[in-house]
């Protein structure tokens, strides 16, 4: 599978956050890939989740099948989670499956999760919701 090349520019139009100084240590002029980005020790791991979780970034199924298993696992340290915020990983299953799925389940599923997202926590809760929060705009079209 190949994948796009993850430069400067690409990371600046998408709104990283890094200074341009940051970028020129970390990114050289070509570019790095994906796998680079992930197997980095330069950057924290919000930021490489950051890096995968962008449009077009990976196909959408193989994004779908990744998400799926970060949400359950993110949802799972959560104590009590809503259950209609668990819908969204049968959601990504049936999409990493090949199998389209309507608007109105996508905005659905988004919203139960959002609504997870948006309740008080310590800051590593808060990181693992924004990481969701993330991952669902790749879902959006």
């Amino acid at each position: 599978m190949k994948t796009k090349r993850i430069t400067r520019s690409w990371l600046k139009n998408n709104g990283a956050c890094y200074s341009d100084y940051r970028l020129r240590k970390l990114v050289p002029k070509e570019g790095v890939t994906l796998q680079q980005v992930l197997e980095t020790d330069q950057i924290p791991d919000a930021d490489k989740l950051w890096v995968a979780t962008r449009d077009g970034v990976l196909p959408q199924r193989i994004a779908a099948a990744w998400m799926a298993g970060i949400v359950e696992r993110a949802l799972g340290r959560i104590p009590n989670p809503d259950p209609r915020s668990l819908a969204i990983v049968p959601l990504l299953r049936r999409i990493s499956a090949g199998e389209r799925v309507s608007q109105v389940e996508l905005v659905a599923a988004m919203r139960a999760v959002q609504r997870v997202c948006n309740i008080d926590g310590d800051s590593e809760e808060r990181g693992r919701r924004q990481q969701i929060r993330d991952l669902l705009t790749l879902l959006e079209d």
